[in-house]
């Protein structure tokens, strides 16, 4: 794995400098001895933009590397508030158990119901009246 994606993926934060953001019209893969750069699979019109080059290598990727599939889920967990542990399951394509395995074993505590007494109870008034509601 590639410096800079394990360092994203272990601290939870973009590394420093912005040398891992890519123009990816330049960016070649070798191939034996010859080089296919982003541009030349749309030139020969095999993909409609450089975007769909890009959005199709990530998904065959991240289909052949579940290891980094996990590690985003993990990643996404620790920093996004809003992600839950279901949406993070589904991101690293392991069951609900598993990933409260994996993030465990990275040391990423679970955030299961409200984190205080007033998240608590502003969900319990929101549950009333969704009821209340459901019954007039």
């Amino acid at each position: 794995m590639s410096t800079k994606v394990n360092e994203l993926c272990t601290s939870g934060k973009a590394p420093a400098d912005d040398a891992w953001l890519l123009d990816w019209s330049d960016r070649e893969v070798t191939m034996g001895l010859q080089a296919i750069r982003v541009r030349d699979l749309v030139e020969t019109r095999l993909y409609d933009s450089e975007d769909e080059v890009v959005r199709d290598a990530l998904r065959h990727l991240l289909l052949d590397r579940p290891d980094l599939r996990i590690l985003v889920a993990v990643h996404r967990y620790r920093t996004d508030p809003e992600l839950s542990l279901a949406r993070a399951a589904a991101i690293a394509g392991v069951s609900l158990e598993r990933m409260k395995e994996i993030l465990d074993r990275h040391s990423v505590p679970l955030r299961l119901g409200p984190a205080t007494v007033a998240e608590a109870r502003a969900e319990a008034a929101t549950l009333e009246g969704w009821f209340d509601a459901g019954s007039g």
